[in-house]
């Protein structure tokens, strides 16, 4: 194995997605990477598989370092920001009672970095659970949820773009299938501070939708998930499922888009009435 530096050019990273309608599996590209960045780490630090495909966007020249020199090289540094990042676990209310001394003997379970400015940290949908738990350190992070939003094609109309300050984000497409529009919807769920998690409530509950955990430049601690719970013993899931709270329902988010935009054309009724 190897890592690779990006010297000129870019590249997307794409990762295997399965269509929760069809079943049919896809490439999703979860990040465009440019120069300065780098790729291959995360396999030769942890000795694990590659789980994504990286693909040229055009010409590029890489700078290649042999995944043995790479280890070497930043052996120290890799472990000495593996303790901090446990030291940081270890300081939260919540994944505290979790036993996070494990995590010293098992390093390969835990990783530190930091995500560029609208960067996937995670992903998730109903049929694919995030492979990590995400403590945000630095910076905050954007749970983003897409949708598909089913209309008659009589009915159908276009909606205003609203600002990524409020809920929801406009459709990227559009889709004609036996006379119904096919909207995919993303809006923006909650955020996540320095000091909260991700990935906890998805122990027990799968997302109703897919689900992104997007980067607002921040610095985060992940926590491999099938570890977490094989430590986990069921007084934690308990209190985590108490305390760590809930996504909703996809009914409820259908709900509260359809309610805004009730509200939207109800002011811009009034306004215009006004003028």
């Amino acid at each position: 194995m190897s890592v690779y530096f990006i010297w000129c050019g870019s590249v997307y990273v794409n990762q295997k997605e399965t269509d929760v309608r069809t079943d049919r599996v896809f490439d999703l590209t979860v990040n465009l990477l440019k120069p300065g960045d780098w790729f291959g780490e995360r396999g030769v630090l942890y000795r694990t598989k590659h789980n994504v495909t990286v693909i040229s966007r055009g010409y590029v020249e890489l700078l290649v370092v042999r995944g043995k020199d790479f280890h070497e090289i930043l052996a120290n540094s890799v472990l000495d920001k593996t303790q901090a990042a446990i030291q940081y676990l270890s300081e939260l209310p919540l994944v505290s009672a979790w036993p996070v001394h494990l995590l010293s003997s098992s390093p390969d379970f835990i990783y530190a970095k930091y995500f560029k400015y609208n960067s996937i940290v995670v992903q998730c949908s109903p049929n694919n659970r995030p492979d990590w738990i995400v403590a945000v350190k630095r910076g905050s992070c954007r749970i983003i949820i897409e949708f598909l939003e089913h209309a008659k094609e009589k009915d159908s109309f276009t909606l205003p773009i609203v600002p990524p300050s409020v809920c929801l984000v406009s459709a990227n497409y559009k889709l004609r299938d036996n006379r119904r529009i096919v909207r995919r919807r993303y809006m923006q769920l909650n955020t996540v501070e320095p000091g909260e998690c991700f990935g906890i409530q998805l122990i027990y509950n799968k997302p109703a939708c897919r689900m992104s955990l997007m980067s607002r430049g921040s610095e985060c601690v992940l926590v491999k998930r099938h570890f977490f719970i094989k430590n986990t013993n069921p007084d934690l899931l308990r209190l985590f499922r108490t305390e760590s709270g809930y996504f909703p329902e996809k009914s409820q988010l259908v709900g509260a888009i359809n309610e805004q935009n009730k509200w939207k054309l109800f002011k811009k009724q009034i306004i215009h009435e006004l003028h």
